[in-house]
C-alpha cells in the first residue's frame, strides 16, 4: 500500500492480507516547514500551501534591509512598512449568530492598508493594486462593541506583488490572522507592472507607522 510520504502515518503489510495497526511516524526532516519568514507574524507551517525546503527558502544577498529571494526575486521585508488601526464591532458587523461576521476582517484589512498607503504617501496605489489572494484564520470570537486591533504588514514585495500579513486582536489576543496579496496593476495598459523603485523601498523599509487609534 503506497502512503504519501509527508503523512505522519505509515501503514505496513503483514502476511495474507492482514495490516499492522496505523504508527505514528515523524514527516522527512527535508521537508519540516518550521521557518520563520522574518517580520512574519506566524511561524510559515501555519500558513497554507506548498512546502518548501531549506535550500528553497534560503536568501543569498542582504541588500540594504532586506533579503533578496534566489530564485524568484521576491524580497522578504525586515523591516516592512507597518501600521496598527484600532475598530469598534459595530452592529452591522455582527451576523445571526450574534458574533462578528467573517467578512468584517476584510473590510478591516482593507481600512488598514488604506490608512499605511497615506501614511506612507503612497495614495496613488488607491484602485490599482486588485486584491489576488486572501486567507484567514479566525480563532476568537468577537461581540458587539469590542474594540479591536488590526495591524497590517508588509512581509514580501515582489516583481509586481506585495504581500501583507495581518492580525486581529482584542485586548492583546489574537482573534484572526492572515494575508492578503496584491499585484501592482496599470489600468491604461492591462495586466501586472513592476513597482517604481520609491514605492518598492517605501514598502519594504519604512517600519512602523503612526497607528489609527479610536478617540
Amino acid at each position: 500500500m503506497s502512503v504519501d510520504r509527508l503523512s505522519p502515518w505509515k501503514i505496513t503489510r503483514a502476511g495474507k492480507g492482514r495490516h499492522d495497526k496505523a504508527r505514528p511516524q515523524a514527516a522527512p526532516q527535508a521537508r519540516t516547514r518550521g521557518h520563520l519568514h522574518p517580520g512574519s507574524l506566524a511561524p510559515f507551517d501555519q500558513w497554507p500551501g506548498p512546502a518548501f525546503t531549506p535550500a528553497e527558502l534560503r536568501c543569498t544577498a542582504k541588500l540594504q534591509r532586506y533579503k533578496l529571494r534566489e530564485t524568484t526575486g521576491v524580497c522578504m521585508a525586515e523591516q516592512g512598512a507597518s501600521v496598527v488601526v484600532q475598530r469598534r464591532v459595530e452592529w452591522p458587523d455582527t451576523d445571526a449568530a450574534g458574533h462578528y461576521h467573517h467578512s468584517t476582517v476584510v473590510r478591516w484589512v482593507e481600512a488598514a492598508e488604506s490608512v499605511l498607503h497615506e501614511r506612507l504617501g503612497l495614495t496613488e496605489l488607491f484602485g490599482v493594486v486588485p486584491r489576488v489572494r486572501y486567507e484567514a484564520d479566525y480563532l476568537e470570537r468577537l461581540w458587539f462593541r469590542d474594540v479591536v486591533d488590526v495591524e497590517l504588514r508588509v512581509a514580501a514585495v515582489g516583481r509586481t506583488s506585495v504581500r501583507y500579513e495581518f492580525e486581529v486582536r482584542r485586548a492583546g489576543r489574537v482573534a484572526a490572522r492572515g494575508a492578503m496579496v496584491a499585484v501592482n496593476s496599470d489600468p491604461a495598459q492591462g495586466g501586472a507592472q513592476p513597482w517604481p523603485e520609491d514605492v518598492r523601498k517605501k514598502l519594504l523599509e519604512s517600519g512602523p507607522q503612526r497607528p489609527e487609534l479610536i478617540g
